[in-house]
């Protein structure tokens, strides 16, 4: 895990200044081997797509998991999931920039997105070693929507998801952008991180 050193940072798309403690965060989103492991250890339910070799590489992020599967991983490893707010700060430092590693948008082989919806597919975690956020916390861009702790009414409770996934524009992979998914979604473009107090 990464330190998130505690303070002021700069949050939304409007940049409102936002306090928070100090906080870690996983260097890496969970990846398919850790999450086999919780699997066989717990006897818990596999991810949706476990068999589709467009998201099953052992060292790529875990996708089609819920909310609640996101959180029970959470607990067995003694963690919990970001908030939006934690999330986003480990992204995007404390002053504000699009992209963990700054204004410019994102360049072939910057990060993983714009591939082929139906085609296409996830990348390992650390296989974009450039993108990489002023605390250290790699692929926070791309790859996978990640779920948050963060939760609003619509009609129904709804999570905060961020980063944006491999089949995205590059602006969806802003740190002041987020998505909304239902708790009990399961899809091959949203994996998660884990979290906890400093």
């Amino acid at each position: 895990m990464m330190v998130v050193a505690g303070g002021a940072f700069l949050y939304g798309p409007d940049k409102d200044e936002v306090n928070l403690p100090t906080f870690y965060i996983d260097k890496y989103p969970v990846t398919n081997k850790e999450y086999e492991a919780f699997c066989r250890a717990t006897g818990y339910r596999w991810p949706k797509f476990m068999n589709d070799e467009r998201f099953n590489h052992p060292d790529a992020p875990v996708v089609g998991v819920s909310m609640a599967d996101a959180m029970r991983f959470s607990r067995w490893v003694g963690k919990a999931l970001p908030t939006a707010e934690q999330w986003e700060k480990a992204s995007r430092g404390s002053d504000g920039r699009a992209y963990p590693w700054g204004e410019e948008d994102p360049t072939n082989g910057g990060a993983c997105h714009g591939r082929d919806p139906l085609e296409g597919g996830t990348d390992p975690v650390n296989a974009h070693p450039n993108a990489v956020s002023p605390y250290g916390v790699h692929d926070m861009a791309g790859n996978v929507w990640e779920w948050t702790a963060t939760a609003y009414e619509d009609g129904e409770p709804v999570h905060v998801v961020k980063g944006g996934c491999y089949n995205d524009p590059a602006v969806l992979l802003r740190g002041d952008g987020h998505l909304l998914a239902a708790p009990k979604d399961k899809y091959e473009t949203i994996g998660f991180r884990c979290a906890k107090p400093a």
